[in-house]
């Protein structure tokens, strides 16, 4: 049976795993652990102390703050009273968070910057709580520590309170995301958590996260696609995230930590590959090796390229085979030598980086995602590499291509638009359709492909012929 909302998906991962390590970070050189049980006490305890102090359903707090456990206990904490999440990038230029503090109608704000209570200081009537989620909070701001409220909670806990969580129905709106655009309208995306379970659920059909993974977390958890890729898809099935410190070098520190997943922009994507071919060009003798390697595996990455029935000759598996031992795998453990693919999600990867992961055996899933529909709208196939595409649409989502080229968009459940904005003011959905603003070719089978912004589009070029596909549900229970 599915979910009705997101603290009840997460309690179904405790349920089944609650031994299990769901978030680990470093701190002092030390890596700490917390279990899928004790995470789930530290969100009640941290809700019942935020409900204790007067945050009740349907109010907005302001999530602002690097990586870290207490970022997830804190967001799934207000989520539980029936509240909503505005998270926000901590390294967002203060003017533009006080006029999400004020758009938003935030009555609170959870940070683990106490210089940007002091900068946000009066951004709007209606803020009324401050949390530091480390350090020592100044009372000339009024700003209460994370200890502080999880210890009221504690107190309310151990006398057995009800907690209000089963209570949430899939259309009550769990987050405002204000994208980081150029425009100065204010424009918050209000998603439900129906819209984000949904979204999760066709994305897990599609990639295979499984309870024994390590994803170590790079994008900050504000970033849409990292909502589902790197927050809810892990603890959806058990698996494990690590946070490493602020100033850590997240490529090098993969090395200790050894995940089996990243999600990363493509931007992220190209910093380790950068990282890897360094390797690669240390000495000339291990330059001429890797080409040579390379070259063969090329071949092998053409073959994949066609589709599942095309054979690899046994010359070239022996081949392969003899790379990833002497020198696949060695560069494979600068990444800990554990990574099973690589998300990346966002603009299409140069070609020629897609093909050096594909061909050291390092797999790059690549995606295309929209604020708008809670996040991931395609990926491509793990088993086939599929270069300078974003892949096919999720189970149940629907693509069209417009005459003038524009990329739309059709979910299975109704968004729920924008703050304060209805959608009948609006020209981004139309009788179900949502406007990208991308434009976009597809393939007969659905691939998406040569994906570009619609303002950079040259208005003289000729337009596309209008094309349909929609991803089947079959196999895909709801």
């Amino acid at each position: 049976m599915k979910s009705h909302n997101l603290l009840e998906m997460l309690s179904r991962t405790v349920k089944r795993f609650p031994e299990r390590t769901a978030l680990s970070w470093e701190e002092n050189d030390e890596l700490h652990k917390l279990s899928y049980q004790r995470l789930w006490n530290m969100i009640r305890d941290f809700a019942f102390g935020l409900e204790k102090i007067g945050i009740r359903p349907g109010a907005k707090i302001a999530v602002i703050a690097e990586n870290h456990p207490r970022w997830v206990i804190s967001e799934f904490a207000v989520l539980s009273l029936g509240a909503t999440s505005v998270p926000i990038h901590p390294n967002r230029h203060p003017d533009q968070i006080r006029k999400i503090l004020r758009h938003a109608d935030v009555t609170g704000i959870i940070t683990d910057r106490y210089e940007l209570l002091e900068k946000v200081k009066g951004a709007s009537d209606l803020l009324q709580h401050s949390i530091l989620l480390n350090g020592k909070a100044d009372g000339s701001l009024g700003a209460l520590q994370f200890e502080t409220i999880i210890q009221i909670g504690q107190s309310i806990a151990n006398e057995e309170q009800e907690w209000a969580y089963p209570s949430i129905q899939p259309l009550d709106v769990a987050v405002i995301y204000y994208p980081n655009d150029k425009t100065k309208t204010e424009k918050g995306v209000l998603l439900s958590h129906g819209n984000i379970l949904n979204n999760l659920q066709s994305f897990l059909y599609v990639i295979p996260y499984t309870k024994h993974d390590r994803l170590l977390s790079v994008l900050n958890l504000s970033h849409p696609f990292e909502r589902i890729a790197g927050y809810l898809a892990p603890l959806a099935t058990g698996a494990e995230i690590t946070y490493i410190a602020r100033d850590a070098n997240w490529v090098k520190a993969s090395k200790r930590i050894k995940p089996t997943l990243f999600s990363l922009s493509p931007v992220l994507v190209h910093t380790i590959y950068e990282y890897l071919n360094k390797q690669i060009q240390s000495s000339p003798a291990k330059k001429f090796l890797f080409q040579h390697a390379l070259r063969q595996a090329e071949k092998i990455y053409g073959l994949k390229r066609k589709g599942y029935n095309w054979s690899v000759p046994s010359s070239l598996q022996l081949h392969q085979s003899l790379s990833q031992t002497l020198l696949f795998a060695p560069l494979q453990k600068q990444l800990g030598g554990r990574v099973r693919f690589i998300l990346s999600g966002g603009a299409p990867l140069n070609e020629k980086v897609h093909r050096f992961f594909w061909c050291i055996n390092l797999p790059v899933v690549e995606s295309y995602y929209l604020t708008e529909c809670a996040s991931v709208i395609s990926a491509t196939n793990l088993s086939c590499p599929q270069p300078k595409t974003a892949g096919k649409p999720l189970p149940g989502i629907e693509l069209r291509i417009q005459a003038d080229g524009e990329l739309m968009i059709k979910i299975p459940q109704v968004i729920s638009g924008y703050y304060k904005i209805p959608l009948s003011d609006t020209n981004v959905y139309t009788n179900g359709w949502i406007s990208t603003g991308d434009h976009a070719e597809m393939d007969a089978d659905g691939t998406l492909h040569n994906l570009r912004r619609k303002v950079e589009l040259d208005p003289q070029k000729a337009v596309l012929p209008t094309a349909v596909h929609k991803e089947p549900m079959a196999g895909f229970s709801p």
